[in-house]
């Protein structure tokens, strides 16, 4: 898909889709609680009609009802093909969840997906009864794990956390999580802590860990999916850069750790006021800063694109993580930047941006869904016509981004 877009001021009003982080975590607690529940929400996302596609191969019956889904599991499927596609959620949630089940299943995923990390993860299942045909997709799971102590790495990925949380807190008994080295995006553990508390599972925060009290899953019957502030981020953006937005169907006290943008946003110099009916963000003459991107991962190329219209040079650092992403993060913000004549350049683990005016370019997608929309931010605020390419990966995490730009007056041809 190529979509066509034009300099234009922005103003209106954003309805944001339902977070993807709380309806991975919703979907499979449901599932694994065994009792019907409806989970309400926007769910037209790629990466979760991945989980839901494993799910119902799993057993799950799934019912499109106003508003939402009605889930219910039927069976445990002890034999199947899952297909994670794209979903890195998906794919390392799933595999602890497997062992404990005790199915076995040959998992596959994208091309992509197969080349993100999973060893860790893997080498602590198999510690505990699980088998593994190979280390990377496709592969095949077998063996069953059950309740003790864990211990794992916590500084390449926060999705190994939970998805070890959640399949322990599937098994009857007691267990632990020791946590080995500095724990990186603790916020999406907090998301798991707080859902799995939605179905009635205690997971105690100790240090260097979690406590698990497992086997006592109680489904709440419905779950409303809170907004997603990560795909808010784009359109606080482009308030702050060409206009004004209001922001609907956000919490201002979620855990989630991309609502950082709002402080951001703030400290850059732009107008952010919390309103009855929602979030407003204004345009206003924006400052350059530095940022610690460790725990924020899926902010920085939006964040990136809004400093390249900030008066100075900025600097977001931390920015390692971001290599082993949809694509290489690092390489490809700083690529996006410089299409758009944005000087900036990879220095000691940051990204520096030299704040400047972006000029219109053909911009090729990396079929990487943040960076086809970081773009899109950025050629509504450049001068002359811009182009972005392989623009369809958007529907990874936001089918409805274009259709959104336009409603709040981008000028958008797909």
């Amino acid at each position: 898909m190529q979509v066509e877009i034009l300099p234009s001021k922005i103003n209106g009003e954003v309805i944001i889709p339902s977070s993807k982080s709380v309806a991975h975590r919703a979907f499979i607690s449901a599932y694994l609680s065994g009792q019907p529940c409806k989970v309400l929400g926007d769910f037209s996302q790629d990466d979760l009609k991945a989980t839901l596609g494993v799910l119902e191969n799993l057993g799950l019956k799934i019912e499109k009802i106003d508003g939402g889904l009605n889930l219910t599991r039927e069976s445990i499927v002890a034999d199947c093909k899952l297909d994670a596609r794209e979903s890195g959620s998906t794919l390392r949630f799933i595999l602890p969840i497997l062992s404990a089940l005790g199915v076995k299943a040959e998992v596959c995923g994208s091309e992509r997906l197969s080349n993100r990390p999973i060893g860790e993860l893997l080498d602590v299942l198999k510690k505990n009864g699980a088998s593994f045909s190979q280390n990377k997709l496709p592969l095949t799971i077998s063996g069953k794990i059950s309740a003790g102590v864990y211990e794992i790495d916590s500084s390449i990925s926060s999705q190994y956390i939970t998805g070890l949380i959640l399949a322990l807190s599937y098994l009857d008994g007691k267990s632990e999580i020791k946590l080995l080295g500095k724990t990186v995006s603790k916020d999406y553990i907090k998301i798991t802590l707080d859902v799995l508390n939605d179905f009635g599972v205690n997971v105690k925060e100790i240090e260097n860990g979690y406590e698990i009290d497992g086997g006592k899953f109680n489904s709440p019957s419905e779950y409303q999916v809170e907004g997603d502030w990560s795909s808010a981020c784009f359109f606080a953006c482009l308030a702050a850069l060409s206009g004004e937005v209001l922001l609907k169907g956000l919490k201002l006290d979620s855990r989630q750790g991309d609502k950082i943008v709002l402080e951001v946003l703030k400290e850059i110099g732009a107008k952010v006021e919390a309103l009855p009916d929602g979030i407003k963000v204004s345009k206003n003459e924006l400052k350059a800063i530095e940022f610690d991107a460790e725990n924020y991962p899926d902010f920085v190329p939006v964040l990136a694109v809004t400093l390249a219209l900030c008066d100075g040079v900025s600097k977001i650092k931390n920015v390692s993580r971001l290599k082993d992403k949809e694509s290489d993060r690092v390489f490809e913000t700083i690529n996006l930047l410089k299409t758009f004549s944005i000087n900036a350049y990879e220095k000691d683990d940051c990204i520096i941006i030299e704040g400047g005016k972006p000029i219109g370019a053909i911009y090729n997608s990396p079929n990487d869904h943040r960076l086809s929309m970081s773009a899109s931010v950025l050629a509504t605020c450049s001068s002359g016509k811009s182009q972005i390419l392989n623009a369809e990966c958007v529907n990874k995490s936001y089918p409805s981004f274009f259709e959104h730009l336009k409603a709040v007056g981008g000028k958008v041809n797909v």
